[in-house]
């Protein structure tokens, strides 16, 4: 852990309870500022700042929960598409946005990506609950999946 690393401190605080927790990552829901539903972070448990610290266990896991979260969202939603980003300059501790893009979506590609990671917008207590249900809809789910 880093004192100075926005997710290591996140990871400790005890009220911060993810999605889902496996051996070495954990799955977080997304900013829901961004708008942009069954959005995730797929975050290794440890700092990692590089590729090549993982471990090959590290690594597998992160293969396994990857399509597990993407069938999970596709149970709750139309997803045609998982964008996966890795970008990792102003927080270095290395994490994935996963970006699920709906079948009806006119917004594709590199605009959904940036909306996702970089756009931030007012919502209000309506819409916030629905996103709020989605998650813990999507945690059950991780949950149950074999």
């Amino acid at each position: 852990m880093r004192t100075n690393c926005p997710i290591c401190a996140k990871h400790q605080n005890p009220e911060n309870s993810p999605l889902l927790q496996g051996e070495f990552w954990r799955v977080e829901s997304g900013n829901i500022e961004a708008s942009v539903k069954g959005y995730v972070y797929l975050e290794p448990i440890r700092h990692v700042e590089h590729w090549s610290e993982f471990s090959q266990e590290e690594l597998i896991e992160m293969s396994e929960l990857v399509p597990k979260i993407e069938r999970a969202v596709g149970r709750i939603m139309p997803v045609d598409r998982l964008y996966i980003v890795v970008i990792s300059e102003a927080v270095r501790h290395l994490h994935l946005h996963l970006i699920p893009r709906q079948q009806d979506d006119q917004e594709k590609g590199l605009t959904l990506i940036a909306r996702a990671t970089q756009h931030r917008s007012e919502i209000d207590s309506h819409v916030r609950r629905e996103y709020i249900e989605f998650y813990d809809t999507l945690r059950k789910l991780l949950k149950s999946e074999n």
